[in-house]
């Protein structure tokens, strides 16, 4: 090892460091998100089988499929490391951390093969300190763009590796790959396409590839495709035993809008104002203020003017550079297919809300830029001194800036200025404390934390934010006939007015779960039902103001 790759090797080691640290620190003060525990929960569902119902409560599938364009991937590696460590929520977020760890590791093993081993680094370094790179992968199980990102680049590495060693073993894992991928969520569908645009944009390019490598490596296609079917395998099932519910999924998106989609301002019809509000989310994640806890930071106005510098430059070195230092034909596939991503993700095959933190799948093609334009900044500087100061202007604004952000978001996580999981541990001591097995519960925030921390039961899984917009199938609401309706009602009539006791929690912050307990509440009374109120715990810093109740007939009360 020469001096030079000495210095490089000590780099990524330190970059990895400085990552590792940002990502893991504190990993298990954060409150407990409800997507995260339910991942959690199908992955304790696949350590022991034989569960109770409500631990296996995923929608659909089972812990195959939880919705017809996701895919319960992410709790097979999450059951592996609480299987072998333990169950605890840092063990359960550190598998995220990994997954970025090995995305860092992937992008520069193929930015170095392509751009160039500086563009490589200076790729990682970006994104291992960008902030919102590290707070998505803090809570990566209520994120799916932390595994996308992964996948997508650990299938380009061992695509690489098949072009470097000619051994199809690494062609079929790679589409393996893409295949899981797929299955773990299916806007996977929009990288696929997005290379595939990138591709067609070519040309007669693209066809002589097609003559002298395709057409002459019918073998190959075979084993990709058959390893592809195999990844996705759960997904086809599922279609196929369910009538293509993916497929009418994706065309039904474009008839209009679904009643939710349209109450929260989504019409995929309107894709150029869904466009603009993707712009919109580029230019926030750009600024650091597209993540939940955002609020707590400033933002970071300067990697914004920082990312359209160097998009700029780069622009001008595809038209106006008359040498060709880095690939220009690679950084063109690079742009086009990114950009026919971006305009992908401007439909929406789910009917759900926008969420403007989707653009995040967008990594690491801006720090990919950014590496570009400082390599070439390196490559055509007349003296070297003045392309490290160009340079150390450019990243010593953007580090420090994004350390603040990280900073300042550990240390409101450290002092408990959002709620921390001991809110929640705190709520399940003392219902554990009481002999309470089973609760019901109305605020979908606390349902699967609860159920993550703890082996009590949450009845019927309680509601989400409505009653049309119910977690599960009927059948899970034990009791309610599976051709009712799920309502407050129906829930009381079939299940909790032969329970005796039973116990239920109300948020006083929250509207629905105050219109269920007030008409709950008539039920109880109508019935001639004790209701007493046992214990309130409040957090000042989210809504979250709970009273836990018990109900019993006013015989049993005086036992």
């Amino acid at each position: 090892m020469n001096k030079t790759e000495m210095i490089r090797t000590v780099a990524l080691f330190l970059i990895f460091t400085y990552f590792l640290i940002g990502a893991s620190l504190f990993l298990d003060k954060l409150e407990l998100n409800n997507d995260e525990a339910t991942i959690g929960m199908a992955a304790l569902c696949l350590i022991t089988p034989e569960a109770p119902t409500y631990r296996s409560r995923l929608m659909h599938g089972g812990c195959a499929i939880s919705s017809e364009h996701k895919g319960a991937v992410a709790s097979f590696p999450a059951a592996l490391v609480l299987l072998l460590f333990g169950k605890s929520v840092f063990n359960f977020r550190f598998v995220q951390v990994l997954f970025s760890l090995g995305s860092l590791a992937c992008i520069y093993y193929v930015c170095s093969r392509h751009l160039g081993r500086m563009a490589g680094m200076f790729t990682v370094f970006l994104l291992a300190v960008n902030s919102t790179f590290i707070r998505v992968t803090r809570i990566g199980n209520m994120k799916d763009e932390v595994i996308q990102i992964f996948l997508f680049w650990l299938g380009l590495a061992l695509i690489q590796l098949f072009l470097e060693r000619k051994k199809r073993f690494f062609l079929s894992t790679a589409a393996f790959i893409f295949g899981v991928a797929l299955w773990q969520k299916l806007m996977f569908l929009g990288y696929l396409l997005g290379f595939l645009a990138a591709f067609l944009v070519f040309g007669r390019k693209s066809y002589q590839f097609l003559k002298t490598r395709i057409f002459k490596a019918r073998r190959d296609i075979a084993v990709f495709a058959a390893a592809f079917a195999a990844g996705c395998a759960p997904l086809l099932v599922y279609n196929i035993c369910h009538r293509w519910p993916t497929i009418a999924d994706i065309f039904g998106s474009f008839d209009g809008p679904s009643a939710r989609a349209h109450a929260e301002g989504w019409n995929n019809l309107n894709f150029l104002h869904n466009l603009a509000l993707r712009f919109h989310g580029l230019n926030k994640m750009l600024g650091g203020n597209n993540v939940p806890d955002a609020m707590f930071s400033r933002g970071n106005a300067f990697n914004l003017l920082f990312f359209y510098i160097a998009l700029g430059a780069v622009l001008l070195y595809l038209f106006l550079g008359k040498k060709n230092p880095i690939a220009k034909n690679k950084v063109w596939f690079l742009l086009i297919s990114y950009s026919a991503l971006l305009l992908l993700s401007a439909f929406i095959p789910d009917s759900g809300a926008f969420d403007p933190s989707h653009v995040i799948i967008l990594l690491p093609a801006i720090q990919i830029v950014q590496a570009i334009f400082l390599s070439l900044v390196i490559i055509y500087a007349a003296r070297r001194a003045w392309a490290y100061l160009i340079i150390a202007s450019m990243l010593l604004p953007y580090s420090y800036s994004e350390f603040v952000i990280i900073k300042n978001i550990l240390l409101f996580q450290k002092n408990g200025k959002i709620v921390s999981l001991s809110f929640t541990r705190r709520l399940v001591g003392y219902l554990e404390k009481q002999n309470i097995k089973e609760v019901f519960c109305f605020d979908n925030r606390l349902l699967a934390s609860i159920d993550f921390l703890s082996e009590l039961r949450i009845i019927t899984w309680g509601f989400n934010v409505s009653e049309n917009d119910f977690w599960g199938h009927p059948l899970y609401a034990t009791g309610v006939p599976g051709h009712m309706k799920i309502t407050v009602e129906s829930v009381y009539e079939y299940q909790l007015k032969g329970m005796n006791p039973f116990y239920m929690i109300r948020n006083r912050y929250n509207d629905f779960s105050e219109s269920g307990f007030q008409r709950l509440k008539k039920l109880i009374e109508r019935d001639h039902k004790q209701l007493t109120l046992m214990e309130v715990f409040t957090n000042e810093v989210k809504n979250l103001y709970l009273e836990i109740y018990r109900v019993q007939d006013h015989a049993g009360a005086g036992l």
